[in-house]
């Protein structure tokens, strides 16, 4: 599966959606309110992760800040805007698939846009229960998945929240978070907005569920874009 190619580069169970309120861009009207899972999975799996020393606290403000300068990037490839905080860096462009994805500094929280050349599936929640039911396999273990309908600007979306670690539930292996917006548009196109992050950390969690909600707001897709960066 792509995300586990692009380490660097990358609702159905009883997930966490964790140090947020997600209210759809449009105005849909759902909200993620903070709540441990159902299961106990994802905070015990929080627990267990073994993390570097965490870097200083980037100077820039986080996400959620309103002092955040945000910078908007035109992609040709992808036909969309995307929108990150001015202190991201570009880390992967691939137009062949079309795939790109900013960094924040120190290379903890990513944000990542695709554009398959077709819908993976005949609508948006159709391909993330199949996105989702790709954590099931190796690499990945001690997996929660949780999954919900959406939509983007009157376009068919659904929302993907999986937490995991990679290694077979070995000593030392980290956990990982990934919220997935995919858009379907009524024209056929799929997009899929994700943002990766280390699970358990607070602060990175924090600025990596912020990031995913103020990118989200700001998306942009089928815009016919000629340029980029």
């Amino acid at each position: 599966m792509l995300a586990a190619a692009l380490v660097g580069a990358l609702l159905v169970g009883g997930g966490v959606w964790l140090g947020t309120s997600l209210t759809d861009g449009d105005g849909g009207g759902e909200s993620y309110e903070d709540a441990e899972s159902s299961t106990g999975v994802g905070e015990e799996v929080g627990e267990e992760g073994v993390f570097p020393p965490v870097e200083p606290v980037p100077k820039e403000p986080g996400p959620s800040s309103p002092g955040t300068r945000w910078t908007a990037h035109k992609e040709r490839e992808l036909s969309a805007e995307v929108s990150v905080p001015a202190s991201y860096t570009e880390v992967v462009r691939d137009p062949a698939n079309p795939i790109v994805e900013y960094s924040e500094p120190g290379g903890r929280v990513l944000l990542r846009l695709t554009k398959p050349a077709r819908a993976p599936a005949k609508n948006a929640l159709a391909w993330a229960d199949q996105e989702r039911r790709e954590y099931e396999d190796p690499p990945y273990d001690a997996v929660t998945t949780s999954m919900s309908p959406t939509s983007f600007h009157d376009q068919g979306a659904a929302l993907l929240d999986a937490t995991y670690k990679e290694g077979e539930g070995k000593a030392g292996s980290t956990v990982t978070r990934e919220m997935r917006l995919m858009i379907v548009t009524d024209a056929g196109e799929a997009y899929e907005l994700m943002v990766r992050m280390p699970k358990g950390v607070a602060e990175h969690e924090k600025r990596g569920t912020a990031l995913f909600k103020a990118a989200r707001d700001r998306l942009k897709v089928d815009t016919g874009a000629t340029s980029s960066g």
